[in-house]
């Protein structure tokens, strides 16, 4: 069913190039990443959940080791429904997604996992070091613990915004 009557309150930012995450279990939505309109001053990191149920925006708590996260847009995403995961690959960071960014956008070579059940967000650096951003990934539940497949985008090897074309990287879970 659809609905044309939701709401979005002032203090939930609206981000283009972010990526939603649906978990079916907990009927919600999270948001992650994106990039503040032009003109806008970012915020700090932050992760969004629409409830579906309750029809409301809540500030989403996350668990991490990490001491600092930035974020990134038109990255790619996809999510392990069966173990209540989402997953985020690359992206691009400048100064309409980070506070107090200097210099050109760079393109992320980080994939992001959070877990929809404890909260958990880890970030670990993807093997080749490469920036990536603007394609797609999807989840197949293959082996053990699945593999995620990017196809296309750019690559920003050099991490200083200048790109090429990419075609596909394999990772695995």
């Amino acid at each position: 069913m659809q609905h044309a009557n939701l709401s979005k309150p002032a203090n939930i930012p609206s981000l283009s190039g972010a990526y939603l995450w649906a978990d079916e279990v907990n009927k919600c939505f999270y948001q992650f990443g994106g990039e503040f309109a032009e003109g806008d001053t970012p915020k700090d990191f932050s992760i969004w959940t629409y409830d579906v149920l309750l029809n409301q925006w809540n500030s989403t708590n996350y668990v991490t080791s990490e001491k600092i996260w930035q974020r990134s847009s038109y990255g790619a995403g996809a999510q392990a429904e069966s173990r209540g995961l989402g997953f985020y690959y690359g992206g691009w960071v400048s100064n309409r997604t980070t506070p107090g960014w200097k210099g050109p956008p760079m393109a992320l070579s980080s994939i992001v996992q959070f877990n929809f059940t404890t909260g958990n967000l880890k970030n670990s650096t993807h093997p080749d070091g490469i920036g990536r951003a603007e394609g797609q990934m999807v989840f197949l539940p293959v082996s053990d613990g699945g593999v995620l497949i990017y196809f296309g985008g750019i690559e920003d090897r050099y991490h200083n915004g200048s790109y090429n074309a990419v075609s596909t990287a394999l990772i695995s879970i």
